[in-house]
């Protein structure tokens, strides 16, 4: 398969869309929120205009986010763990993922910013205390991924938030699509509590998307799901291995058969080396997925799967 075979669905990914529609609410969010307590009377056309924008791209955004699905791309070609076929049965499901997650957690902000910033903007925060943005940036970046951490261990370790969890780990392939394979329901439920976390601390939204929006797509979300053998696995990993994710410590986390104890970290692997859940040497990894019950064909049996166990339904044959 050609590299322009693939050019038209790389460039109408809908993870494009959904991170452009991010950076876009957070620039018009804070041309809003910067004017200070809105009068009664601007803030329905404020929220109208967050709404109306939530599905335009930002061109920022979505050019670093193309440019670095290019680069995998390409480094996926020259480079993979093992031999996939782009147009196959799991990875065309990965890309139905991709389309329908790229936008929900534009959407879980868009939700807080209407109910909360919008009618309530903060005064008394980070940005109160006019704490500089890059410091903002920084500390967003920590404070969401050591929540994002614990969220992931807790997504293992209680049985019903894994049979939500599970549609993450039932994709059979790693390639960098695999990432978008999520539950809606868990995705928009956290994307809104953490969203909530960013407005009680009244973080400067610039903050948000390039210390943590970005960094969350480019290393957690492509990345760390790309089908790379990088670093080497079977080896004693590089010491930049114990700071961010890779492809091969999240590919130990996703392999098939096994209790996935270890490398819970979505950014940084620092949270790991803390808390016992690193594991130094990783063998090479080539078989992926979850229960052999799982449904691995379509995506709406996928989404109704975690109801059905939890509520003891049996699946249509």
């Amino acid at each position: 398969m050609a590299f322009s075979d693939f050019l038209p669905i790389l460039t109408s990914r809908e993870k494009l869309l959904g991170l452009g529609a991010l950076a876009t609410c957070l620039v018009v969010a804070e041309k809003v929120h910067t004017r200070g307590v809105l009068r009664r009377s601007e803030r329905p056309m404020a929220a109208l205009a967050v709404a109306g924008v939530v599905a335009l791209p930002f061109v920022t955004g979505s050019v670093l986010l193309g440019c670095a699905i290019i680069a995998l791309f390409i480094a996926e070609r020259l480079i993979p763990r093992v031999k996939i076929d782009l147009l196959g049965e799991e990875s065309r499901l990965n890309a139905i993922y991709t389309f329908a997650f790229g936008a929900i957690e534009p959407f879980a902000f868009t939700i807080v910013y209407v109910t909360l910033y919008v009618p309530y903007p903060q005064t008394w925060g980070l940005r109160a205390h006019h704490v500089p943005v890059w410091m903002q940036g920084i500390f967003v970046l920590l404070l969401l991924d050591f929540m994002r951490y614990w969220r992931h261990r807790f997504q293992h370790r209680y049985d019903w938030w894994w049979k939500f969890h599970e549609v993450h780990h039932s994709s059979r392939e790693m390639n960098w699509l695999a990432g978008g394979r999520a539950h809606i329901f868990e995705g928009l439920a956290l994307g809104i509590g953490h969203n909530v976390v960013i407005y009680l601390l009244d973080v400067d939204l610039r903050a948000l998307l390039f210390g943590f929006a970005l960094p969350y797509t480019v290393i957690a979300f492509i990345f760390a799901h790309a089908n790379l053998d990088f670093p080497r696995a079977g080896r004693p990993l590089p010491w930049w291995a114990f700071v961010i994710t890779t492809p091969t410590t999240h590919a130990a986390h996703h392999r098939a058969n096994a209790e996935r104890t270890l490398y819970y970290g979505a950014i940084l692997t620092i949270w790991d080396v803390m808390f016992g859940t690193f594991g130094k040497n990783v063998e090479v990894i080539r078989a992926f997925g979850t229960d052999p019950d799982f449904p691995h064909r379509g995506f709406l049996e996928q989404q109704m799967e975690p109801f059905r166990k939890l509520f003891g339904s049996k699946r249509p044959r």
